[in-house]
């Protein structure tokens, strides 16, 4: 353990990247000398200072949401901001943030991207500003033809328009209406390319009203149009009235160009934008993703878990339906109004609690928050829904109140091992508990009559954090918490439980678990696991792990170099796609195995010119169940004689 101390000492003393830790509450605790480097501030300075302090003002409301729903949770999350460095100059970090609960404080990674935005910057606008002299030299082509244009028109025959090779060489369609209201394809065949035919006259005047009703005639009119082949066409429009030499008007012209690609290539990129930010957003909870342009439903793997199936089930189908038909009957039609209210706009979200059938049958009760992707028109495309299982909680807080007035019951609550107490939202006093709460918190009735909820946080920055979180959700679950007994010692506890209304007064219920012991034991069973984890991948022979249909479940290293693999390559295949040579008897061993549940031992089998030892021995589940077979090889050939290895041969 000092070894590996000395280790991260030195690895947070020399890294190049920014790396500090941050309390909860805001101060620096740890910084290392690249922070010191970068930021321009010497140690002591940069220690009297809190985080916050250091990120700009139009950053700083973001920042100290991510950080407070960090400091809520155990996964780590990532934000971008502007950081004054020691010169008074403003910088751009890209951070990564990992709660600690344990310590109270954030560990914080931050790396500078101004170089790599200002490079993404520069390339953006030189593309914009290419794309942009790219449209002015084709508008100015197009003006010099139109004027060309205007000047022969009154001294030719209408019939005698010209159409020159110029314009077969624009991409644009140009598309001209004399004064006498015949209407003429300047350039014919990219016309027909993209309406997919000639336009007649009152095409023709639908698309110079759309162009001539633009407020900003500089930019390009954007403009829907319906093909002769069915398809919708984006196009850009450009009009113009053209007049002759005496300034009569003798006509106009629209150019027109198809964006239809460019349009649809956007909207994916937008698309996958905006479902990648909402799924960064939520929490590992069931998701549920409805296009309602296509009424396609797509059901996250961990949907289908909460409800008790396999991840790869197939239920129903993509459809809505999956979801609506295992509504509770009494709740189904105003979770399916609410939902219509807020897809047409007239609710600002969705929130909803109510249960839905288990695949064992029973009902289990979620927590469904949403949220709808709309147009620039408000109309909703897409909605997304994140599902949470939350039948613990309700039963937590239908089991400490009454339909009459909501009072505690303590003669049922004492036989419980949890705390259980109530705690007034004004005064913090303790009231209503039972008889754990003095067994976990070793006060007396008398002690404990005289408490105040914070008495039992070893932390008021911990209290305040989850005295919010409790006030804030009606129904609330705190996985880890550190409590205070009366000895002053402190332990690792879940609190759960939910407010309701009493005698005019609003009551917090908390219900403890000291969760000590459980993740004592969490951390021997991690401990065991990365040791046998070792054991596996460093072991001088060939394992493998095949379940009851003989597919291969896991692999070691050895086995990976013995086949020229990787390990994970070979997961899912049986074990005759390995094409090792055995005989016959080799794969029937593993219907006996399966069938009495004893192992085979001292096989002896040959491969590449090696002969191996090969133990096979079946593993079950607690109940006794065999889940699959272990197969152990070992290389005996060089312990093995000549002679040993001619009668094996033989």
């Amino acid at each position: 353990m000092a070894t590996d101390s000395l280790q991260h000492a030195s690895f947070f003393s020399n890294t190049q990247t920014v790396f500090c830790v941050v309390g909860f509450e805001g101060s620096f605790r740890q910084i290392n000398a690249a922070t010191e480097e970068l930021l321009g501030y010497n140690r002591s300075t940069l220690l009297k200072k809190e985080f916050i302090e250091l990120i700009h003002s139009s950053d700083k409301k973001n920042v100290e949401k991510y950080l407070d729903e960090l400091s809520e949770s155990t996964e780590a999350k990532t934000f971008n901001c502007q950081i004054l460095d020691g010169k008074g100059k403003y910088r751009d970090f890209v951070w990564q943030a990992t709660p600690s609960l344990k310590e109270f404080a954030f560990y914080l990674v931050g790396i500078e991207i101004g170089a790599y935005k200002h490079h993404i910057l520069h390339e953006a606008d030189e593309e914009a500003q290419e794309q942009l002299t790219i449209f002015q030299e084709k508008y100015a082509d197009m003006q010099l033809l139109l004027e060309d244009l205007q000047q022969k028109v009154p001294t030719i025959a209408e019939e005698a328009i010209p159409i020159t090779p110029l314009f077969e060489l624009m991409q644009e369609g140009i598309v001209f209406q004399h004064r006498n209201g015949k209407v003429h394809a300047i350039n014919e065949p990219q016309v027909k390319r993209i309406l997919g035919d000639l336009p007649n006259l009152d095409q023709f005047s639908l698309l110079w009203d759309a162009a001539k009703d633009n407020p900003h005639p500089e930019i390009p009119t954007k403009f829907l149009v319906l093909k002769k082949s069915g398809k919708i066409a984006h196009l850009q429009l450009c009009a113009k009235t053209l007049f002759d030499t005496n300034k009569q008007i003798f006509g106009r012209a629209i150019s027109f160009s198809d964006m239809t690609e460019q349009y649809a290539l956007q909207n994916k990129v937008d698309s996958l934008q905006d479902q990648t930010t909402l799924i960064t957003q939520t929490r590992n909870e069931g998701i549920l993703t409805w296009d309602l342009l296509s009424n396609e439903v797509t059901y996250s793997g961990s949907w289908k878990v909460l409800l008790g199936y396999h991840e790869d089930d197939n239920l129903l189908g993509k459809r809505i339906e999956t979801w609506y038909s295992r509504i509770y009957p009494t709740e189904y039609y105003q979770i399916v109004e609410s939902l219509k209210c807020y897809l047409d706009g007239h609710c600002s979200k969705f929130e909803n609690e109510h249960r839905l059938s288990h695949k064992d049958g029973s009902y289990c009760w979620v927590l469904v928050r949403g949220r709808a992707l709309r147009d620039r028109s408000g109309r909703a495309y897409r909605f997304i829904g994140a599902f949470t299982d939350i039948t613990e909680r309700r039963a937590i807080v239908e089991n400490i109140s009454t339909q009459s007035d909501l009072k505690i019951k303590a003669d049922l609550l004492n036989v419980l091992p949890e705390a259980v107490f109530c705690v007034n939202t004004k005064t913090y006093k303790i009231i209503n508990t039972n008889a754990a709460s003095f067994q976990i918190y070793k006060y007396n009735a008398e002690e404990w009559n005289k408490l105040s909820f914070q008495q039992l946080y070893p932390d008021q920055l911990q209290f305040n954090r989850e005295w919010r979180l409790m006030l804030k959700d009606k129904i609330y679950h705190i996985p880890a918490s550190f409590q205070k007994k009366k000895t002053g010692e402190t332990f690792v506890a879940e609190i759960s439980g939910g407010s309701y209304e009493w005698q005019g007064q609003i009551l917090i219920a908390v219900v403890v678990r000291d969760i000590t012991s459980r993740r004592n034991v969490e951390q021997v069973i991690r401990e065991e696991r990365q040791q046998y984890g070792t054991a596996f991948h460093n072991a001088p022979l060939m394992i493998l792990c095949k379940d009851r249909k003989g597919k291969i479940t896991r692999a070691n290293r050895y086995t990976g170099r013995l086949l020229n693999r990787r390990p994970e390559q070979l997961i899912g295949l049986l074990e005759k796609d390995l094409n090792m040579g055995f005989s016959e008897s080799y794969y029937q061993a593993d219907m006996e195995i399966l069938k009495t549940g004893e192992p085979m031992l001292g096989l002896i089998e040959k491969y590449h010119d090696h002969f191996y030892h090969i133990d096979k021995i079946p593993y079950h589940d607690a109940a006794g169940n065999i889940l699959g077979i272990l197969v152990f090889l070992i290389d005996v050939e060089s312990h093995l004689n000549k002679d040993c290895v001619k009668t094996l041969a033989a």
